[in-house]
């Protein structure tokens, strides 16, 4: 029995990958909780070492997240990718605003917009996994990525 079977041969599996990943979404959410200025050092700064620590969670469950992405087609999960970045949209959706109403935002985007920005952002996460990279590149790649994605340019906030 392949990984991927025994994966699929219980459906606790994927269930209990899914709620573990939740964790990342309830960190989104929390952010509407912030001040301003607490908004502008949150969300704004991701930086290489925050997503780090999100690569380092990711990797622990690296082969069902694996599952999930790359063999799911003819299952509830076929559109896991999709379905995951609507939910993180719908939370980072609610803190684009309420930054944007306590002024740590000079403008909002709207939601097909962030939609897409959402989606690249975690598939350029979840890439090394896909491609089942040592950790130690994946590591690096964060550095990359938090390059890339400068949330407070988006956002109308200060560069780096």
């Amino acid at each position: 029995m392949t990984l991927q079977d025994d994966f699929w041969s219980d459906p606790q599996h994927a269930q209990t990958l899914i709620r573990q990943l939740n964790g990342i979404k309830e960190i989104v959410e929390s952010y509407e909780k912030l001040n301003s200025e607490e908004m502008e050092q949150s969300w704004w700064t991701v930086s290489a070492d925050t997503l780090k620590g999100i690569m380092r969670s990711l990797y622990v469950h690296k082969d069902g997240i694996r599952i999930l992405l790359c063999c799911a087609d003819g299952t509830k999960h076929a559109n896991f990718l999709h379905d995951f970045v609507t939910d993180i949209k719908k939370r980072s959706f609610w803190f684009e605003y309420a930054a944007y109403d306590k002024g740590a935002a000079a403008q909002t985007i709207d939601e097909t917009e962030l939609h897409m920005l959402l989606t690249a952002y975690w598939s350029t996460i979840f890439e090394p996994i896909i491609h089942q990279l040592p950790l130690e590149k994946a590591l690096f790649h964060c550095e990359i990525v938090a390059k890339l994605f400068d949330w407070r340019v988006i956002f109308g906030g200060v560069s780096r």
